[in-house]
């Protein structure tokens, strides 16, 4: 599941924004993607990142994370220097510490993001992923996710690829999507491909009555309750999770501030091209 953590929010508030259908501009940087084949469908997607010239690692791409974030493994093997405490917490109630760590050089597929800081959790992240790359970090840039197609473009502000319209709301680096939940009613949804699942907070989703389970994100462990075949309508774009889980996100909105309804995971969005525009506070939802 998504980092989320602990920071003095902003809010700007974005209503009916409309992308027009168009190419993708010739200056884009376009990062190459890689499926995460834990199970037999993706759960997400992998970007590979060298840092201070080390070895590959292998982050997922969490539009609902701050910055880039690996396990103390990963900084260990990289001879990072750490410094201070932070916490980390999502939908589990424990939270995390962890610290911070400043590189030289973060070289994300072929890009280079040049100096910047990144965060160190003592977590044992799932095999084959070494921590998440919040899309974030690419805040200066629109930013194109094509899942099918396997990349990530960098296009240059006020680029517009396509999409529905969507009603959005940007926390800081958060981007909270209104939308109809068929099966659950209207919210307001995180955006969270860190996510391998969707979800809606528990309350109103108690009729469900599915078996609980356990899932386990930065912020711990948390009980969740299969909610079953949850449809989003957004404009003329319809995404299907057909195993959400209904979550307690009482715990989130109270450490966050986040008017938070739900997650929009990476199951809901992976045949979908996803555009978030950081500077503007947009997001669009469309097709290839």
């Amino acid at each position: 599941m998504g980092c989320i953590r602990s920071v003095v929010f902003g809010c700007l508030l974005t209503l009916g924004f409309q992308s027009l259908a168009g190419s993708l501009p010739a200056d884009r940087h376009a990062i190459r993607l890689h499926a995460d084949q834990r199970n037999a469908e993706p759960t997400g997607m992998l970007v590979l990142v060298r840092l201070n010239g080390g070895r590959p690692l292998r982050l997922l791409v969490d539009t609902g994370a701050t910055r880039m974030l690996i396990s103390k493994a990963a900084a260990d093997k990289a001879g990072l220097v750490l410094e201070g405490t932070i916490g980390f917490y999502g939908v589990g109630a424990a939270g995390r510490t962890g610290c911070r760590a400043r590189v030289e050089s973060a070289l994300i597929d072929n890009f280079e993001l040049g100096a910047s800081e990144i965060d160190v959790i003592d977590h044992a992240f799932p095999a084959g992923i070494d921590g998440l790359l919040g899309t974030a970090v690419f805040g200066a840039y629109v930013v194109r996710l094509d899942p099918v197609g396997r990349t990530l473009d960098l296009l240059p502000r006020g680029s517009q690829t396509g999409g529905s319209t969507v009603a959005s709301v940007r926390f800081g680096h958060y981007l909270l999507i209104s939308t109809e939940a068929k099966g659950f009613g209207r919210g307001w949804f995180l955006l969270d491909t860190g996510s391998p699942f969707s979800a809606v907070e528990d309350g109103p989703a108690r009729e469900a009555g599915g078996p609980e389970r356990q899932v386990t994100g930065i912020g711990g462990s948390a009980r969740a309750r299969e909610f079953g075949l949850l449809e989003f309508q957004i404009g003329e774009r319809k995404l299907v999770e057909r195993n959400a889980y209904a979550l307690d996100l009482s715990e989130l909105r109270k450490r966050s501030g986040l008017p938070v309804s739900g997650l929009i995971g990476f199951s809901a969005i992976r045949h979908s091209v996803v555009t978030i525009d950081y500077p503007a506070g947009r997001v669009a939802i469309g097709t290839r």
